[in-house]
């Protein structure tokens, strides 16, 4: 597997213990907000019996949460091989093992050898890949009817937070980056992918859009 620096500081920045805390997080008090507001926007398709593929999984959330609903399969798709085992871990505490496939990669990279699902998400991952037009393209191009994202307000003081964030990890030497791109770079490459949004919801500093292919249908609504 081939993974560009940006990947490689993204794996090493989400680490063992970094995975650790936040499964025992989700298994204590469940989804986090935006994680939340993803599933709200998935269940609102009226989708049953569906595929997934998350990318940037994490520790699996979302794929436990709908896969426990009815959806029927997952993929995972990692470049954390921390998180990956984490995820693989939980999904076997869930019987999910045989459900989930399991990738650890760059979407950019793997795209073309997976299978198109359903619903595609893409929760907090645009944040953490300096070219998301690449990744968003990528991503996309494996959703059969639903694509959902978030990512950062593009408002001064988000932007202010992670340019301060960013200083920091260059000050103790860590690689790891993370940017604040707009929404509407998002929804124009998603519209020339052949999608449309159909939903949006925000929270203090997170910006969670749906979008389906066209001829799609969904009711989620602004």
């Amino acid at each position: 597997m081939s993974c560009c620096a940006g990947c490689t500081a993204t794996a090493n920045h989400f680490g063992a213990e970094v995975a650790r805390r936040d499964l025992e997080r989700y298994l204590k008090k469940g989804p986090d907000r935006t994680t939340r507001s993803i599933l709200t926007a998935v269940r609102s398709s009226g989708l049953t019996d569906a595929t997934l593929l998350d990318v940037g999984a994490g520790i699996g959330v979302l794929q436990h949460e709908l896969l426990d609903n009815g959806f029927k399969s997952a993929t995972y798709v990692e470049v954390s091989p921390a998180y990956l085992a984490m995820a693989r871990q939980e999904s076997d505490a869930r019987g999910h093992a045989g459900r989930v496939r399991f990738v650890q990669g760059d979407i950019v990279t793997v795209a073309s050898g997976l299978t198109v699902a359903d619903v595609v998400t893409l929760n907090r991952v645009i944040c953490c890949y300096a070219d998301c037009i690449s990744l968003v393209k990528a991503a996309s191009s494996r959703a059969r009817a639903i694509f959902v994202c978030s990512l950062p307000r593009d408002r001064l003081l988000v932007r202010w937070v992670s340019w301060l964030r960013n200083w920091l990890r260059r000050v103790r030497g860590e690689d790891f980056q993370s940017y604040v791109h707009p929404p509407t770079t998002i929804e124009a490459t998603l519209n020339k992918c052949g999608f449309r949004k159909e939903g949006s919801h925000n929270s203090f500093v997170w910006h969670t859009m749906l979008f389906c292919r066209v001829n799609e249908s969904s009711s989620m609504r602004e």
